[in-house]
């Protein structure tokens, strides 16, 4: 009987769940914008501080102070109105006197974050992945504002593309009716040849 009752109880677990399948969305900005917000295959990035996103030639790039005028901090968030794994950006060019920090919050505790510190020039790209930042639903991205160097502020400039997540494969949903069915169809199956085996072990 106990057998039967997990056989039941699997079947009941089966009903009510299901993973996800997730599909790997990825925005390469290419449309040209410039504003507070940015949408793109589901995902908004929103201004909290500083610079407006500013998104052309398939890039999405910071340009803010000069080499004489200090930057200030800018600050953005990345929401799909829904739980999400962060997987990967490229990062374009960035300067290491210009630290970014990315942080990722499930019901604003937080739960992953990482600092990139590195120099990239124009010329060439970084591909940086997220390893930790599995089932969120905000994920914060900082730029410092450019360091003095020598006296001289410098700006804050990195560049980004191919921004990369997918809808986390921990979402719960339930299973149609019919696939609840068929599993109920299974257990009785498994039912009936269980106890069909006992009762021929008896006669035997």
């Amino acid at each position: 009987m106990k057998v039967y009752l997990k056989v039941f109880g699997f079947i009941s677990v089966l009903s009510f769940v299901n993973v996800a399948q997730a599909t790997v969305m990825t925005l390469d900005f290419s449309s040209s914008s410039s504003g507070s917000s940015y949408t793109e295959t589901g995902m908004t990035i929103t201004r909290l501080l500083g610079e407006d996103i500013k998104t052309t030639g398939g890039i999405w790039k910071l340009n803010e102070g000069t080499v004489n005028t200090p930057a200030v901090e800018d600050s953005y968030s990345f929401t799909t109105g829904g739980l999400f794994d962060f997987l990967s950006i490229d990062v374009v060019h960035s300067d290491s006197f210009d630290p970014i920090f990315w942080q990722g919050f499930r019901d604003n505790a937080l739960i992953a974050e990482l600092l990139f510190v590195e120099n990239i020039s124009p010329t060439a790209s970084r591909l940086l992945n997220f390893t930790d930042f599995i089932n969120l639903d905000r994920v914060v991205m900082t730029v410092g504002g450019g360091l003095s160097i020598l006296g001289a502020s410098a700006p804050t400039d990195p560049g980004f593309d191919k921004l990369r997540y997918q809808a986390s494969a921990l979402v719960v949903t339930s299973v149609p009716v019919s696939s609840t069915i068929g599993l109920m169809g299974l257990g009785l199956t498994l039912l009936w040849r269980g106890r069909y085996g006992r009762s021929t072990k008896l006669r035997a």
